[in-house]
């Protein structure tokens, strides 16, 4: 699961140092229209090269080290917080290898699944809700069902994540891969609570 600054980050202004040569730039990112949605390297990449006139293309962005490569990436998961100071030289940027594209590719997918499957969370919390408040009939076997259904679709999501194979040395997969199985975990968490929850109501009806 996201931390709980970049769950809430996406809708605040993120004030970020930007050292470009001899000069610093100190900036806020724009606000977010969703509150929900983090800022992104993209983000970043766009103010650079509205401040520092440098294109996105020809942008070399460095963090503690370390280039941030994924446009598509969160700054959070650059380890990127409030007052962060970045480094940008004009240049190529370095490529990835087609290991770790692949890698990144397959995770981004995991991540798009997981984020439908907790849609269906959000949807099976609510029949439960119509069931507690005798709103609608809703059937609790059926309910159970949806609930099994996901609870094996997070676990298949985790075992493709503990297939992959990662390339040594690329630690950008490993740290996404991480983030993901510990948002999926969470996710299963929730699934459990929310069977017991159903389990008690049918227990006492």
């Amino acid at each position: 699961m996201q931390g709980s600054e970049e769950m809430t980050g996406g809708g605040e202004h993120k004030n970020i140092i930007i050292k470009y040569g001899p000069e610093e730039h100190r900036v806020s990112l724009p606000q977010n229209p969703d509150p929900f949605q983090p800022h992104l390297v993209r983000d970043l990449a766009f103010l650079i090269e509205k401040v520092c006139r440098i294109p996105v293309d020809s942008q070399r962005i460095i963090f503690k080290g370390k280039s941030l490569l994924d446009l598509d990436a969160t700054l959070f998961s650059y380890g990127i917080r409030n007052n962060s100071k970045v480094m940008v030289i004009m240049g190529n940027k370095p490529s990835k290898s087609t290991a770790e594209s692949g890698a990144m590719d397959s995770l981004r997918t995991v991540h798009v699944k997981s984020e439908a499957l907790a849609e269906d969370l959000d949807n099976i919390e609510q029949k439960i809700r119509n069931v507690q408040q005798g709103l609608v009939s809703e059937n609790p076997e059926t309910i159970k069902r949806l609930l099994l259904g996901n609870a094996d679709s997070y676990m298949r999501l985790l075992e493709s994540m503990d297939a992959l194979d990662l390339p040594s040395g690329s630690n950008e997969p490993k740290t996404k891969r991480k983030e993901l199985v510990h948002k999926i975990q969470t996710f299963l968490d929730r699934n459990d609570n929310l069977k017991a929850v159903l389990d008690t109501l049918v227990a006492n009806s």
